[in-house]
């Protein structure tokens, strides 16, 4: 009785677990997927950049951390590119939606960088000058 229950216990568990595993896509929601487009933008970026890392990386692998953040998989995204290009002129608004939220961090993080040099240029006119005491 104890293994016969054991066993439809197991199985039970081993047909959710490939059930889990083989899930279809889902279309990733705008809002979600304008996000994903920017984080990717500036992943690739730095991929560009880095032209040493670009030639080790596996760009699908380099991506799943941003997929995984919003909670989606690779699957997802490219049934929600294939989704979403059958729709291009709202395809392109989404995509300049994505280069302007950049823009918009590119923006803040200056003024962020001239903050920090103000501070640096504060504290060095009010550093005292030390002289030491024997």
């Amino acid at each position: 009785m104890l293994r016969r229950t054991l066993i439809l216990v197991l199985s039970a568990f081993l047909l959710v677990a490939v059930q889990g595993c083989s899930r279809r896509a889902r279309i990733i929601p705008e809002e979600d997927f304008i996000n994903l487009m920017m984080e990717m933008f500036i992943a690739d970026q730095w991929l560009r950049e880095h032209g040493d890392a670009r030639d080790q990386a596996d760009t699908t692998l380099f991506f799943e951390p941003i997929f995984q953040k919003y909670g989606y998989s690779f699957k997802d995204y490219d049934a929600s590119l294939y989704h979403y290009t059958g729709k291009i002129n709202r395809f392109s608004e989404m995509v300049y939606e994505a280069v302007g939220k950049m823009e918009k961090l590119k923006l803040q993080y200056a003024e962020l960088v001239k903050l920090q040099r103000e501070v640096l240029r504060k504290n060095q006119e009010l550093l005292v000058p030390y002289e030491e005491k024997i």
